[in-house]
């Protein structure tokens, strides 16, 4: 494969990786309600272990886990981040 096609696929995967972080982001909105409804800290350390644990477990090549392990660190950040925001509001 060349590389202008090899880079056209990654667009591609880009441009899914977007459409899917935006829901992403759409079902955060709506923790972010319940959260304000019940009280609910964002911070829930149980939760992110369990994330944690299922999305090693969701890694078939073992040899992108800490890369795959870090971008999902940084959503969860930037996600924990945008909850607040919205809390505060």
């Amino acid at each position: 494969m060349e590389l202008q096609q090899t880079r056209k696929k990654i667009d591609e995967i880009d441009a899914e990786l977007i459409a899917l972080l935006e829901m992403r982001m759409n079902l955060v909105g709506e923790v972010v309600r319940f959260k304000q409804a019940t009280g609910k800290a964002i911070l829930d350390k149980t939760r992110e272990a369990e994330q944690t644990k299922r999305l090693k477990s969701l890694i078939k090549n073992k040899e992108y886990e800490e890369t795959i392990l870090h971008t999902f660190e940084s959503i969860l950040t930037y996600s924990k981040e945008y909850q607040a925001g919205k809390l505060s509001e």
